[in-house]
Parts: structure tokens; sequence; C-alpha cells
């Protein structure tokens, strides 16, 4: 089975992630995996750790004739199966593309964000006729974008959940690591997310502030890495006029900045809007407490008090004493520990993900 990946996304994030876990874990079920991206993308560093084939191009319009030429050069020169879309914007090359050249097979799209759009032209886009199914991490996603698809496309829709790699977890705990630059006393809060609104990170900051400042505990610091932006001036100037400046280390962005987690006493995420992160599902399989907002997909994940803390967005407050009651109760931080990790095991291996992908792969082809 060969299945030719596209990627538009030119920094490497959560989706550009599970490609390459779902790449890994369906190689070894034979599986040959193809990945198609831009010279530029973060997805490059990965040509020589993966057994994919990587083709670059430089990047262009994704409505470039050179482009949909390309894709289609690829398709016919290896022989591909299907096609699985992971951005957005490729559909739209692969459509085209297809159009022109007839690619002669079909594709699916894994759709892993919360995005709104919903213009004539979306709708055109992502109810095209050659998208087989469209696989959605989360319940909430799904529901979300039937309002986009037509109802006769409805069936397309699917929930595949996302997976992490426990072995390349397992090998990280030996890894010696060390980001920290506080005294060993103090109880270490995490944060993982690039500085854009949609992250809540002034909703972050304003947790350290009604911890620091108001409860007044002074044993923590907290730990945020995350790529910085036009954002950062902002939550820096938040950071100095709440005098919050010895409890909060802003990292900026780290290469597997996830290999930190299981540094971290707890994680913490205050996000406005999510699909559901890896570095949640990372943090359960370390042990570290989670305390986060209910947006997204995350309740889908986290059930409050049984294997995380739960909050509303932009509840600070909430957060605040979430975070207080894991650490005053030993007991329940026991409990969200051990049923973190079942979660994880039970339900969110790459490996459980694979599987269920590449069912999907085998019934697109037949059909």
């Amino acid at each position: 089975m060969r299945i030719l990946h596209l990627s538009s996304n030119i920094k490497f994030g959560g989706s550009e992630q599970q490609l390459i876990h779902l790449v890994e874990a369906s190689d070894k079920k034979n599986v040959k995996n193809y990945i198609f991206c831009f010279d530029t993308s973060e997805l490059n560093i990965f040509k020589d750790q993966t057994k994919a084939i990587f083709f670059n191009h430089p990047k262009r319009k994704i409505y470039s004739f050179e482009l949909l030429k390309r894709l289609n050069q690829i398709v016919k020169q290896e022989k591909i199966d299907l096609i699985h879309i992971h951005n957005g914007k490729f559909i739209l090359t692969f459509m085209l593309s297809n159009i022109l050249f007839n690619l002669k097979c079909k594709a699916i799209f894994s759709k892993k964000d919360m995005s709104r759009s919903s213009s004539l032209f979306s709708k055109i886009k992502y109810n095209y006729s050659g998208i087989y199914k469209t696989t959605c991490v989360t319940e909430a996603i799904k529901k979300r974008f039937q309002k986009i698809l037509y109802k006769k496309n409805h069936h397309k829709l699917i929930v595949i959940r996302d997976g992490i790699n426990i072995n390349e977890l397992e090998k990280n705990k030996a890894k010696e690591k060390n980001i920290l630059k506080s005294s060993n006393d103090k109880i270490i809060i995490g944060n993982i997310a690039n500085h854009v609104r949609a992250k809540g990170l002034k909703t972050f900051i304003l947790t350290i502030d009604y911890l620091v400042n108001v409860k007044k505990i002074k044993n923590i610091q907290f730990i945020q890495i995350g790529r910085f932006t036009n954002l950062t001036d902002e939550i820096n100037q938040m950071i100095i006029e709440k005098d919050l400046t010895n409890y909060i280390e802003l990292k900026g962005f780290i290469q597997n900045g996830h290999e930190f987690l299981p540094q971290f006493d707890y994680f913490m995420m205050t996000s406005e809007s999510e699909g559901m992160p890896l570095t949640i599902l990372e943090s359960l399989y370390y042990e570290v407490p989670v305390i986060t907002t209910n947006v997204g997909g995350i309740p889908e994940v986290i059930l409050h008090k049984h294997n995380g803390m739960l909050a509303d967005s932009n509840d600070f407050k909430s957060l605040a004493n979430n975070l207080l009651e894991l650490i005053d109760d030993t007991s329940l931080r026991k409990k969200v520990k051990e049923n973190g990790l079942k979660t994880i095991l039970d339900n969110f291996d790459s490996t459980i993900m694979a599987e269920q992908t590449i069912k999907i792969y085998k019934e697109a082809i037949l059909n």
C-alpha cells in the first residue's frame, strides 16, 4: 500500500507530529509512506529519521500549475494508491490536480483544528467528491465540521483520535535534560504553547498572579515553552506589571520541547480554543497531573478529578484553585496520575491510531 501524505505547513506543530507518529507506526504494518511538503518545511528534519520518502517543492501558491503538475508526477511515478491530506490548504491542490490530470486515486483529509471557515469556496473544497473520508481528531471537531459539509457527505466524517509514540516517550525518560534554573524545593508548573491568542497565555499569567499575589503561594515556579510572536511583548509586559519575573521563565521555542515534560510537577494549559493537544496526552503518560481548560476536544480526554482537572476558559481563579487542590490532596493527585496513564495506554497509543487509519486506507482503495 503506497500512501502519499500532503503537508503544507512550514512550521512544525501538533499536526506534523501526528503525521510522523502515523508514518512510524504504519511503516511497521507494510505501508510505504511518501511525504510531499515544501522545501522550507520543518518536516524535512525527519528525512533521515523515518523510512518515509520525502518529495520537496519550492513554496508556491497552492493552486500554481507547477505545484499541480508536480503532484501528478509523484502520483503517477510512484504508483500512489491513496493521498492523505494533513492540512486544508492542500485540498485545493489535490482537487485541481485531479481535475486536470485525472490522478486516479482518492484522498482522505485529517481535520485537526476547530476553525469555523464556512465560505462558499470552503464548502466547495471540503465537499469535493474525491475526498473519500474526513477523519476528525475529536467528536467536537466532527460536530462543528458537519456544518460545513453538505448533509449527503456527513457519512464521510469519522473520529480517529491522535496517538503518541509510547516507545519514544519511554526512551525520553532516561535522557538527562535540565531546563530548570529554579531551586529544587520549588513546585514546577509547565506550559508548552506558542504565543498565539488561542493558547490563552494572558489567562496563564493571571493564574500565576492569583496564586502568587492573592493566595501568597511563593514556593512555585512556572516554565513556559513556545515560539515567540508579536504577542510576546504583551505577555512580558503583564509579567513585569504584576511583579512575576521571579516566578515565570519564558523559554521560547525549543526543538522537542515536550521532552522536558517529565521535569514538571504539574502541566497547566489555559487555551481558549483547541483540537486535541499532544502535550496533554504526553503529560498523562508521564504521570504529570494536568490542569486545563475544558475547550475543544480536551473534555473528551480529561474528566474532572478523574485523570486531570478542568476549568472554564478564562477562569483563572478555578485554574489556580484546581492546582492548589492537587498540591494539597495527595490521594487525589495519586488518582489522577494513575488514571491518566491508564487513559493513554488504553486509548491513545499511536499504534491504535495507525490501525484505525490503515483500515480507512484499505476501504478507500478497495471502493
